[in-house]
């Protein structure tokens, strides 16, 4: 018995290797009380519960749930009056009178994402260990735990206040070890046919990684309009009475809303069940046969579950395992009939939350250690990215950065090919301004300026014609007499006398 308490005592000090704290973001005066500091909590996995998200919700107190201890079913779960998707609804009850897993169920079933559970006892939290009792396989929402203190100063302000409204954050995000192990999430749609590309195109690298990288995708869906959670209606290209939807689009392969969501399903379960067997290779198959023979081999797509399972057939998995999983995400026992489809889907509820944690609003998006990449999502721009994150760094992650590093040098021999370009046009204007200037004093140098200069050798020019024409009428007239006197390097001086 002793040897099974340590061994559970480390398997939690294991899953706390996560931040697991709360901070109250409001209002001020119950934020104060601690220091706008974070509330230390502890909490176990509890059936098929999520460890690894942040989010902002209200926490709810209900004086009837309280003195009951949620022991009971709730069925008058208080409604919140902005009925946002984002809205996070936390209950907060007192620990004893049940078990934890039958107080996570009554909260889930009343409509609550999260169960706080208040000690009670003066002892520290980080010993407790919430066990669950061998039926919480069906509980999916996270079950934590903060101390007395920290939680009768809520109860209480919650009581005296009953008017105003508390708002906490929640954050269990996995705690990084200098990047050992680095989360790719991409987001993305079965329906899309530049998802297939990326994927295909990034595939010859990922398991070059080996454990070092978490390749997650994630399938976008989103709420239908006016979607209304008291009372929910069917809605076309929509599961889940419109909670979870897909809307074509002009670049989408199929107007099939509903299709489109079971090929996701099918794509995540394949996903799962390959990364269960760490052989992640096998869903990177599947999604470049898929593509190639559903999707571009013809020119009219076959879009459906027949050439699905076709492709997985030819590939050797089990469509049995992939048809199990999508009828476990609607909690039904097979797919044999459509009304599951208005049943709450565990997985798709995942791809949601995941979607609204980092609030994308353009797809294929990639987030890299909870980051979100930006600019133009390419396989090079997310490989070279993830070769900087990670500690044994693959051969090629020194060509991917060779590629960047080559680009920045050509950048930089541009800017200097422009400056000289730039400095050779300023020097030429200024040389030719000087070159012109020297000139012009050369001139003037003489007494004369350069207009003075034209006049006297145009005037000179005029002279000398004049000498000629008269030299060859002399010639011709032997009665007139010339006297010619003409020096070298003298004024010639002529007289004509008739």
């Amino acid at each position: 018995m002793k040897t099974i308490l340590i061994i559970q005592i480390i398997l939690i000090l294991k899953i706390c290797n996560i931040y697991c704290d709360i901070t109250i973001i409001g209002p001020n005066e119950l934020s104060s009380q601690f220091n706008n500091n974070p509330i230390e909590m502890t909490f176990d996995k509890i059936g098929k519960s999520s460890y690894d998200f942040y989010t902002r919700g209200e926490i709810i107190l209900d004086s009837f749930i309280l003195n009951n201890e949620a022991c009971q079913p709730i069925s008058n779960a208080p409604k919140i009056e902005n009925q946002l998707q984002e809205n996070f609804r936390i209950l907060i009850v007192k620990r004893g009178g049940c078990s934890f897993v039958q107080k996570a169920r009554n909260a889930q079933s009343g409509g609550y994402s999260m169960i706080l559970i208040v000690n009670n006892m003066k002892t520290s939290i980080k010993n407790i260990i919430m066990s669950d009792d061998g039926s919480g396989n069906d509980i999916y929402i996270p079950i934590v735990m903060i101390s007395q203190d920290d939680g009768t100063k809520i109860i209480n302000y919650l009581e005296n206040n009953k008017s105003s409204k508390v708002f906490a954050e929640i954050n269990f995000l996995k705690k990084k070890d200098n990047y050992k192990n680095i989360d790719v999430k991409i987001f993305i749609s079965s329906s899309e046919l530049r998802a297939y590309e990326l994927f295909n195109n990034l595939a010859q690298y990922i398991y070059k990684f080996g454990n070092q990288v978490n390749f997650i995708p994630i399938y976008v869906v989103h709420r239908a309009p006016f979607y209304d959670e008291e009372n929910p209606i069917r809605v076309i290209n929509c599961v889940s009475k419109g909670k979870y939807c897909y809307f074509p689009k002009e670049t989408t392969i199929t107007k099939d809303g509903q299709a489109i969501i079971m090929e996701d399903l099918r794509q995540k379960c394949l996903y799962d069940i390959t990364k269960e067997s760490n052989n992640i290779n096998n869903y990177f198959n599947y999604i470049k046969n898929f593509h190639s023979e559903c999707l571009i081999k013809d020119k009219n797509p076959k879009f459906n579950d027949n050439c699905s399972k076709s492709v997985l057939q030819s590939l050797g998995y089990s469509i049995r395992n992939i048809e199990s999983c999508i009828a476990n995400s609607y909690n039904v026992k097979d797919l044999m009939s459509n009304l599951y489809i208005d049943n709450e889907n565990i997985i798709l509820r995942n791809e949601y939350d995941e979607l609204l944690k980092y609030k994308l609003t353009s797809f294929p998006s990639v987030v890299i250690n909870d980051k979100p990449l930006e600019g133009i999502i390419k396989e090079s721009k997310i490989i070279s990215e993830v070769c900087n994150l990670v500690k044994d760094k693959p051969d090629f992650c020194k060509f991917m950065s060779g590629i960047w590093n080559n680009k920045r040098k050509k950048i930089l021999i541009y800017i200097l090919i422009f400056l000289l370009v730039g400095i050779n046009i300023f020097i030429f204007f200024i040389f030719r301004k000087y070159i012109i200037e020297r000139i012009n004093e050369r001139i003037v140098s003489g007494g004369l300026d350069l207009d003075t200069r034209i006049k006297n050798v145009i005037g000179n020019y005029f002279s000398l014609s004049k000498i000629n024409n008269d030299y060859v009428r002399m010639k011709n007239n032997p009665t007139s007499s010339v006297d010619l006197q003409n020096q070298k390097g003298k004024v010639v001086d002529i007289s004509v006398e008739s």
